[in-house]
């Protein structure tokens, strides 16, 4: 079998979208041709072969990857090589000028997202590679949904070719943080989005609720689609390594980015406000770690708690590896979960693979990640706002983490728990509309 991929997030982008297909592509490979078209990047090769897989790297992902290219920056959100000493306030001033810059014009003008300038480059890629190979399935990924678009041309022109989408996040319907200027664009998103779901062949959720959403917004295509939820990591615990954190301390750590109006720090901030302003003998205790790249706009909510500076430690973008001792080191994991019901971030299964006590914090009733929890044996889910915290939500905090600071989770437990999100098993339901011929 040979499979086209079309995804800007790819090796050597550190980031869920390009860990997920590596492995899911890397897996296919054993077995089956599988190229990959992906976004370039600085320091990597135009083409190569990596794991099995032709990957080919064209166009760039969205304007702050031209430049980074244009200038050579190494360092960057999703990506850490090289030396950063002497460089983070020349990368900082750049990232300021680039937000400015994107907010007052481009993000007011370009369509359907960032990444439409790897629209052309892609589109050539990929049929320079289907004169040459006979593919049988192509597979387009979002985020972005500039992906699908190439897959919608693709499909035209060879309507022979399995066309797959996966929406990692959903387009039209996400009107909390919207991708391009609604003003101009909501009709176009819906009427665009539609063809893109009409023309596939096939479409993947991570999720039942993003399915759901999908179907009441559009039309029925519970025949057409299928759940692949997030992969379980592909790292391997270590016997022996230095220890990062004070054995003195109850480390809680939460794992990932903020996003405006998605997903915000604010209440877990306003949560241990509120034991700051108890002068609760339990925060002396604790140490919040917050691992994963934080804007601008984020940082400015935590300065609004410099008092809670003394409790808090943020990391920053961390490589995979440092992270995945972050996450083995750490007492209890903190989730905050999405503002919306059709996103499942995927840190689900790392964090079901780490057996630690998981504290989900939700806004929002029915939250994705607190469904997937009911069965975890050690997690809570605590739904609070960005406005009062209430005494008893304190409480019930303090109370779990008591009672299961330091409690791990069996194999046996995190086996079945784990069992949806094997790679073997997400994989195969991948392939299952490109088999059925």
């Amino acid at each position: 079998m040979k499979i086209l991929i079309l995804c800007p997030n790819y090796y050597p982008i550190e980031n869920p979208r390009a860990f997920r297909w590596q492995a899911l592509a890397n897996h296919w490979a054993k077995d089956h041709e599988v190229t990959v078209i992906c976004a370039q990047s600085t320091g990597a090769k135009k083409e190569e072969i990596r794991n099995g897989v032709h990957i080919c790297r064209k166009g760039y992902n969205n304007m702050m990857d031209l430049v980074y290219h244009l200038l050579k920056v190494k360092t960057r959100r999703d990506r850490q090589i090289g030396n950063q000493k002497g460089k983070k306030k020349s990368k900082g001033v750049l990232e300021k000028w680039m937000a400015i810059f994107n907010q007052l014009f481009w993000h007011s003008i370009y369509w359907p997202d960032g990444s439409c300038i790897w629209y052309l480059p892609a589109i050539r890629m990929a049929k320079q590679l289907i004169k040459k190979r006979q593919f049988d399935a192509i597979i387009t990924v979002s985020l972005p949904f500039s992906a699908h678009l190439v897959g919608l041309q693709l499909k035209k022109k060879y309507p022979q070719i399995k066309w797959l989408v996966d929406i990692g996040d959903p387009f039209a319907l996400h009107d909390i943080a919207p991708r391009n200027n609604e003003f101009f664009y909501k009709q176009l998103n819906y009427r665009i989005e539609t063809k893109v779901l009409k023309k596939c062949d096939h479409i993947f959720f991570t999720h039942s609720e993003a399915q759901k959403a999908y179907v009441e917004a559009f039309f029925d295509l519970s025949h057409k689609s299928s759940i692949t939820p997030p992969l379980v990591p592909g790292y391997q615990p270590f016997s022996q390594e230095e220890i990062l954190f004070s054995e003195q301390k109850i480390h809680l750590a939460y794992f990932g980015s903020f996003y405006p109006n998605i997903r915000s720090p604010l209440p877990l901030l306003k949560l241990m406000d509120t034991l700051f302003q108890q002068d609760h003998p339990l925060l002396e205790k604790l140490k919040f770690h917050f691992v994963g790249f934080i804007s601008a706009e984020m940082q400015n909510i935590f300065s609004h708690f410099n008092h809670l500076s003394p409790f808090i430690i943020c990391h920053g973008f961390q490589p995979k590896a440092l992270m995945s001792r972050y996450l083995r080191q750490t007492n209890i994991l903190i989730n905050i979960a999405n503002t919306t019901r059709f996103q499942l971030p995927s840190k689900l299964p790392e964090y079901l693979q780490a057996g630690h006590p998981i504290i989900n914090i939700s806004t929002i009733q029915n939250d994705p990640f607190a469904t997937a929890l009911t069965k975890h044996p050690i997690a809570i889910n605590i739904v609070l706002d960005d406005t009062i915290i209430s005494l008893q939500q304190a409480e019930e905090f303090v109370t779990f983490v008591k009672s299961n600071a330091g409690q791990k989770l069996s194999q046996s437990q995190k086996t079945k728990l784990l069992a949806p999100y094997q790679l073997e098993n997400v994989s195969t339901t991948y392939l299952l509309p490109i088999k059925k011929g």
